[in-house]
């Protein structure tokens, strides 16, 4: 069975702490995964605040760490789903976008196409939700990409 795990990136200026949240989707090895502002008074996470603190760019990187880690702590095949509005999800999509080269090294992505279905995630793509896993690595080396 799936657990919550949240991890919080605290900064200073502006003084913001924001969060990424994973938790059950319902569907064993997936769990669904949200960002946005830890409010500390009930602990939840606001998806709805717009920071506009211009370090759009850093704070997707470490988020996309936190995700990294988090995935390569579970076991093999355990996936995440990130779906949002409309632009958290160009957010993302506009930062796996620009940072394809390393991306694609670490993790597989499937997007959630117009038609309903998953299929491989193609840059530029326009997704409802993105499915996303680590590239497993053999014991030699060699990747493994299947789910």
């Amino acid at each position: 069975m799936c657990e919550e795990f949240l991890y919080v990136i605290r900064q200073e200026a502006p003084k913001l702490h924001l969060a990424v949240h994973f938790f059950p989707s319902g569907l064993d090895g997936i769990y669904q995964m949200e960002f946005g502002v830890l409010n500390e008074a009930d602990g939840e996470v606001n998806t709805d605040v717009r920071t506009k603190c211009g370090d759009a760019q850093r704070l997707l990187a470490a988020i996309t760490d936190i995700l990294y880690g988090f995935l390569k702590s579970k076991r093999c095949g355990t996936m995440v789903r990130f779906s949002g509005d409309r632009l958290r999800m160009r957010l993302f999509s506009i930062w796996i976008t620009d940072n394809w080269k390393y991306v694609q090294k670490s993790f597989v992505f499937y997007g959630f196409d117009c038609y309903g279905k998953w299929t491989s995630y193609v840059k530029n793509g326009r997704y409802g939700a993105v499915l996303v896993k680590i590239v497993n690595t053999s014991s030699d080396g060699h990747e493994a990409r299947n789910i």
